[in-house]
């Protein structure tokens, strides 16, 4: 594979809802726990969560993420820079130390507030490059038949959680992917990504996602992974952590 290109949908069944509560005990200090509560039908005001990567292993990346129409972040990732650009905050983080002309202030770790990210990061948030069901709480089981996706051939494998999360273990858990006790997955025969998702809770549909576009091989655009910021744009360079310095 030269080049991939994926866009993929995301949208919640139920939508779960933090709600934050405090408790006072005498005098000690006030204690803050989370609770969750869901919707029990589909929110039709919640925009669906659009994510499009392009991909040229190994170690070039950009990802957009928008919810409906909006953009909420970019991340690029190459082997000279990285650039991450949130639009609401008028906010690009990146470890060049070159002048763009734009005012730029350096933050050194562990001063720095936003980490900058990797390829590895950039696969591990696309719920299909790396499902939620990956890992040893759970037993993955290989349903046979096969399915067209995307006009891609797959095969359908359906990931049951070994063991069931109680009432207090659901209550910490802030990822809805995180809640479900079944998958039911769609995985590309040739490249081994999950082109749809679904997980269950209690039988119950609570998030799905789906490749809606996919391109292997395509050429890129030769500025598709730089990014000129606005001209009100604050630009930050953060130096990278040791951790981030290999390219996944």
């Amino acid at each position: 594979m030269r080049t991939l290109e994926l866009i993929t949908t995301t949208v919640f069944s139920r939508i779960f809802r933090v709600r934050e509560s405090t408790s006072d005990y005498g005098n000690a200090a006030s204690s803050r726990r989370r609770e969750f509560s869901a919707g029990s039908s589909l929110d039709q005001e919640d925009s669906p969560s659009i994510h499009h990567i392009w991909w040229q292993p190994p170690s070039v990346i950009r990802v957009e993420q928008r919810r409906g129409a909006e953009l909420t972040c970019i991340e690029i990732v190459r082997a000279d820079v990285v650039f991450k650009f949130v639009p609401q905050l008028k906010l690009l983080v990146t470890d060049a130390l070159h002048d763009q002309g734009t005012v730029w202030e350096r933050v050194d770790p562990p001063v720095g507030i936003v980490p900058l990210p990797t390829v590895h990061s950039v696969l591990r948030s696309s719920l299909v490059m790396s499902p939620s069901f990956l890992g040893e709480d759970w037993m993955v089981i290989e349903e046979g038949g096969s399915s067209v996706h995307t006009e891609r051939p797959t095969r359908r494998v359906r990931a049951r959680r070994l063991r069931s999360l109680d009432a207090d273990q659901l209550n910490g858990v802030g990822d809805v992917w995180e809640r479900g006790d079944e998958c039911l997955c769609d995985i590309d025969q040739q490249l081994n990504i999950a082109l749809r998702l679904v997980v269950l809770q209690q039988g119950e549909e609570i998030a799905r996602t789906s490749v809606e576009i996919l391109g292997v091989d395509a050429d890129f655009p030769q500025d598709i992974f730089t990014i000129v910021p606005p001209p009100d744009t604050r630009v930050m360079t953060v130096v990278k952590w040791p951790e981030q310095d290999s390219a996944w």
